[in-house]
C-alpha cells in the first residue's frame, strides 16, 4: 500500500525542479528580449551588431551574400565592396549598389508595415520613428543578411520565396526583369 501511494506522487518530488526551469526559461526569455531592445536600438545599430558579431566571418567563405553568393571586403562600420569576380556577377545599371552590400531584410520591410497605421500616415520612416512594434521588426538581427546592392534594390518588395523551377535561378543570375512574371 505503501508503494501505491509513492507511485502517484513522484510528480510532486519533481515540482520545485519544474518551477525552477520554467524560472529560468522566463528569465533567459526576458534578458534575451531586452538584450535584443537594447544592443538593436537603430537600423544602424543593428547593421553594425550583424556585421561584428553575426557576418564578421562570412564575407570571405564559400556562402558569400545571399542570391549570388559574391565575396566582399569589410568597409565602413557595416558595409563592404564586393568582389564580383568571387561569384561571377555582372552589374547592370546600378554600378554604385554593385559595388556595395546592403543589408536586405528578408521580409521586405514593406511587408512588415504596409497594413500599418504608421504606413499609411507616412511609409517606412514614419513607422520607423513612431511605431515601436515596426520598429523592432525592422532592427530584427534574424531577418537582415548581406546582399549585392543591385540585387537587392531588384528585390525590392517581392516575398523571399524560391523560385518555382530550377531555370528560373540561371535566369535571375542573367537578369531579374522576369521576377515580376512569378513574383507571388
Amino acid at each position: 500500500m505503501h508503494l501505491t501511494r509513492l507511485s502517484h506522487r513522484p510528480s510532486a518530488c519533481f515540482a520545485p525542479i519544474i518551477r525552477l526551469t520554467l524560472l529560468l526559461i522566463c528569465a533567459l526569455a526576458f534578458a534575451h528580449g531586452a538584450l535584443a531592445a537594447e544592443f538593436a536600438s537603430s537600423f544602424s545599430k543593428a547593421k553594425q551588431i550583424a556585421r561584428e558579431d553575426i557576418y564578421f566571418d562570412q564575407n570571405r567563405s564559400e556562402r558569400g551574400t545571399v542570391y549570388c553568393g559574391c565575396q566582399w571586403e569589410w568597409t565602413g562600420k557595416s558595409g563592404g565592396r564586393v568582389d564580383w569576380r568571387s561569384c561571377g556577377y555582372e552589374m547592370r545599371a546600378q554600378e554604385n549598389r554593385a559595388a556595395r552590400t546592403e543589408w536586405e531584410h528578408i521580409m521586405p520591410a514593406h511587408s512588415l508595415g504596409q497594413q500599418r497605421q504608421c504606413w499609411q500616415n507616412g511609409g517606412r520612416k514614419n513607422c520607423v520613428a513612431n511605431d515601436p512594434l515596426f520598429h523592432d521588426m525592422h532592427v530584427d538581427l534574424y531577418n537582415l543578411t548581406p546582399s549585392v546592392g543591385e540585387v537587392n534594390a531588384d528585390r525590392s518588395n517581392f516575398r523571399f520565396s524560391p523560385p518555382p523551377s530550377a531555370s528560373l535561378v540561371v535566369q535571375l543570375a542573367i537578369s531579374p526583369e522576369f521576377m515580376s512574371d512569378w513574383a507571388v
